[in-house]
């Protein structure tokens, strides 16, 4: 349209000269033509179409050449001639000029067209990376207040989303091995579920196991033609990048980082940058943790070993302190004999206390090792058997064993079961006060524990003590001794128990091994 008016617009002022130079030469029959009204179609012309608009001068020159030759033959060709050659440089000089000026225009109209496309680039990049930098900060919050890798990892990936700087995260934790241990995700929901069960079998994708390799960020620009055989090729969408950055700390590899993020953003050394940065950040939080873990297991350690120590040294105190009082007993008994028996008798008691306070010091480094032997399939037949040899020349008393094995078992155990069984049994021979010690023992298999059952009958225990002894052990035992309490800590290394049941007369005693096929 606005081409049309300008031919138009042409078209009406060249028509305007030809009519005023013909009402001049033909009307009033004057020779002269007022050329400079000539000028007004050249340069509109060379204005809007360039070096094209010569046509024009062109056209012009003609009509004053013809208009010479016919009608003005008395005009000096020489005044027509100048004319004609001004209009043609005064067209050619300004339709260059005006090209110029378009093309100026024009160079200018890209450029800033051009420019206004990287503004806006840059300002989506902008906003993107401030979001990543907003997301980096709420992580690193995070990190300082949270305590719990796994609500780490979460609010980590939860964050990243949430700033809508991702399309979505997860989070994978390995150990030593690259065995997965903890996951985390946040955009994917269920659809997660493929590549969570593909990495608990073990399974690592290309992306991680690069990632693994290498300090630098993995970039994949286009998933959907590159990870063709990944799981989760299917949920990734045009457009859509990704990125992958393991979790490394002090040297230790915690596990990786994996994001994904619009493709235009993914080849910003910008975003790469900060990606590594967050993924240090979270690898930084989980070593915290792992220190504070650290430190925390060895307070607890020293707590242990302190309270151990007091627990040992009250205990030699009342065992050490008994054993001596029992020896300076049988040595003042000793020093007042008359006769040769009472004095054999004194000398196997004092005998005796040494044995007890030897038997005390074993006690104590049981206690010690305990937690570091080597659990077999032990015959626990056998033990039984061993142990009831051994109390029986150890007291000097009749002592009579009712059996009722009813198999033979294999537990799993060591050699210090036979201590378990003896410290039982002495505490059914010291506490019968009877010439006769009888002791009922029964075995039976349940839920996969052989069960061996000790009956006595001596005095029994007053349902007070039998409180104590399986609810306050470590205190009772700062009173009375430790023999209970190296039963329980024996048998809570071989993974079983002991219980004390209800009985009529004596005392019943039940001891539960897991049984070893």
């Amino acid at each position: 349209m606005e081409y049309k008016n300008k031919i138009i617009s042409i078209f009406l002022v060249t028509a305007s000269c030809i009519v005023i130079t013909y009402y001049f030469i033909i009307v009033l029959e004057k020779g002269t033509v007022y050329t400079h009204l000539f000028y007004i179609p050249i340069i509109l012309a060379s204005l809007w179409w360039g070096r094209k608009g010569i046509y024009v001068s062109v056209f012009l020159s003609i009509l004053l050449l013809l208009n010479h030759l016919f009608l003005r033959t008395h005009v000096l060709w020489i005044n027509d001639i100048g004319r004609v050659l001004i209009f043609c440089i005064v067209g050619f000089f300004v339709g260059t000029l005006s090209e110029r000026k378009n093309h100026v225009e024009n160079k200018l109209k890209e450029y800033s067209e051009r420019l206004e496309e990287k503004v806006d680039e840059r300002t989506k990049e902008i906003k993107h990376l401030n979001l990543v930098l907003r997301a980096i900060r709420k992580v690193n919050q995070l990190i300082i207040k949270e305590r719990d890798r796994d609500t780490l990892i979460q609010g980590a990936c939860d964050n990243l989303i949430k700033t809508r700087g991702f399309y979505n995260a997860w989070i994978v934790l390995l150990d030593e091995t690259h065995k997965v241990v903890r996951t985390a995700e946040a955009g994917l929901d269920k659809d997660f579920t493929p590549m969570a069960e593909q990495l608990k079998r073990g399974k690592l994708p290309h992306c991680i196991q690069r990632a693994l390799k290498q300090s630098d960020v993995v970039v994949i620009k286009d998933p959907l033609s590159i990870c063709t055989d990944c799981v989760m090729v299917e949920k990734c969408s045009p457009n859509t990048g990704a990125m992958t950055v393991r979790l490394e700390c002090g040297g230790k590899i915690y596990g990786v980082l994996y994001a994904t993020v619009p493709a235009d953003f993914i080849i910003n050394k910008e975003e790469q940058i900060l990606f590594k940065e967050m993924g240090g950040d979270i690898a930084f939080g989980l070593y915290s943790i792992e220190g504070e873990e650290k430190h925390k297991r060895l307070e607890q350690q020293r707590e242990k070993a302190r309270k151990e120590a007091e627990f040992y040294a009250d205990v030699l105190a009342h065992d050490v302190g008994n054993i001596n009082q029992i020896t300076m007993g049988y040595l003042y008994l000793l020093q007042i004999a008359k006769d040769e028996e009472t004095k054999k008798k004194n000398v196997e008691g004092i005998k005796k206390s040494i044995m007890n306070s030897k038997r005390l010091a074993e006690s104590i480094k049981t206690l010690k090792i305990i937690k570091d032997t080597k659990i077999e399939k032990f015959d626990l037949n056998e033990s039984i058997e061993r142990s009831l040899e051994e109390i029986k020349s150890y007291f000097n008393k009749e002592i009579e064993v009712k059996l009722d094995i009813d198999k033979h078992y294999y537990v799993k155990a060591n050699d210090f079961l036979d201590r378990v069984f003896f410290n039982i049994l002495e505490n059914s021979v010291e506490h019968t006060f009877k010439d006769k010690v009888t002791i009922d023992i029964k075995t039976e298999e349940k839920d996969g524990f052989c069960n061996v059952h000790i009956h006595d009958n001596g005095l029994g225990i007053s349902k007070e003590k039998k409180k104590d002894i399986l609810e306050n052990l470590e205190t009772l035992s700062k009173r009375t001794g430790m023999g209970f309490y190296l039963i329980k800590k024996i048998l809570e290394r071989f993974n079983g128990k002991f219980d004390i049941m209800d009985a009529k007369k004596g005392t019943e005693i039940v001891v539960s091994i897991p049984v070893m096929r």
